[in-house]
């Protein structure tokens, strides 16, 4: 192979490693208000809509309003999704279970419930997507992900595997369910089928991060929507590495034109 032929395709192998972009790599929306914080990355695995819900607060918990419980969101078009079979919710790696057991597999669908409605899912929200681990008179046990019930009654009610920070636990009141009710710190990854793998991430919008067991309790917008790409070094790697092959081949050139004849 040539000299030239050989520079030609390592330096197209070298952008192809920059510019081949994954088109649903994941989109992560934050918000925060006062000590509340939290995080959903959504992504397409499959053909499913995968998303990663976190309580990323390091307060402490002290009461029901700072349990993060339910997640509402739009999506562009109202597509059908799904929480039957071969959706899940699953603890996020590193997650744990306070207040009870790890569940088998991680598995806590049972505990989880998800809808959507063209018309909006109503109680004066006005997104027509959610997930939540209590009812807020909008989720009942038809709603329910797979799984086994693993607290409570066989609907999402309570605060049971609701969402904690990562700071401490530190009750206060006299039976405040956050010192008995199992509970998960900090994530879970939340897999709801039907997406098909054109789904567009930049559809989503109009994100609700809510806390508590009632509608009324603390919730808000993300602040940030984050796009996940290639970071700009990877760019400067690429441009260093063609600008090496070319210096190269300007060199050799120079050292051709001064060797004695």
């Amino acid at each position: 192979m040539s000299l030239m032929r050989w520079r030609v395709l390592a330096a197209l192998a070298l952008l192809s490693g920059v510019f081949t972009l994954d088109a649903n790599a994941g989109i992560t929306f934050t918000g925060s208000s006062g000590n509340l914080s939290a995080s959903a990355t959504f992504e397409v695995v499959g053909n499913n809509l995968q998303i990663t819900l976190t309580n990323t607060s390091t307060f402490e918990t002290n009461v029901p309003a700072d349990v993060l419980t339910a997640i509402f969101f739009d999506i562009a078009g109202n597509p059908t999704l799904g929480n039957g079979v071969g959706a899940s919710v699953v603890l996020a790696g590193g997650a744990n279970v306070i207040n009870g057991s790890q569940p088998a597999g991680g598995i806590v669908g049972g505990e989880f419930a998800f809808q959507q409605d063209s018309g909006g899912l109503g109680g004066g929200l006005t997104q027509h997507y959610g997930v939540s681990s209590v009812g807020l008179n909008l989720f009942g046990p038809g709603d329910l992900f797979p799984g086994d019930n693993l607290a409570g009654p066989d609907s999402p009610d309570g605060l049971q595997y609701g969402l904690v920070s990562q700071g401490a636990i530190v009750p206060q009141g006299n039976n405040n369910p956050i010192a008995t009710d199992p509970l998960i710190q900090s994530s879970v990854v939340i897999t709801l089928t039907g997406a098909g793998s054109n789904f567009n991430l930049n559809s989503i919008s109009n994100i609700r991060f809510q806390y508590g067991t009632a509608l009324n309790e603390p919730s808000f917008p993300p602040r940030d929507q984050l796009l996940e790409a290639p970071a700009p070094p990877a760019l400067v790697l690429a441009l260093t590495g063609l600008a090496c092959f070319g210096g190269l081949g300007f060199r050799r050139r120079l050292r051709a034109l001064a060797a004695p004849v």
